[in-house]
């Protein structure tokens, strides 16, 4: 990525070589794959994951905007149980 930045501001052709799957292939695969019984299964182990009432996230968003823009960044860490994350 560090060498294609320049080149795609310099509008160069990229040096990468074109990929063999694009995204709306994925997404057909998707959309076959997920009917039926599989649909039925998935959607089951997410209404039973989210029985109960989802948690308020307390994100840094929440708090007012300076007057006048910094743009100075900074990392959030967010904790996940392991039994969303697996």
């Amino acid at each position: 990525m560090f060498h294609c930045i320049p080149l795609f501001l310099d509008q160069a052709p990229s040096p990468l070589s074109q990929l063999p799957v694009q995204y709306t292939d994925y997404t057909q695969w998707q959309r076959e794959y997920l009917q039926g019984e599989v649909w039925d299964r998935q959607l089951s182990f997410w209404k039973r994951l989210f029985t109960n009432e989802l948690p308020v996230l307390q994100l840094p968003a929440d708090r007012p905007r300076p007057t006048r823009s910094v743009f100075k960044g900074d990392i959030v860490t967010l904790k996940f149980k392991n039994y969303w994350t697996n």
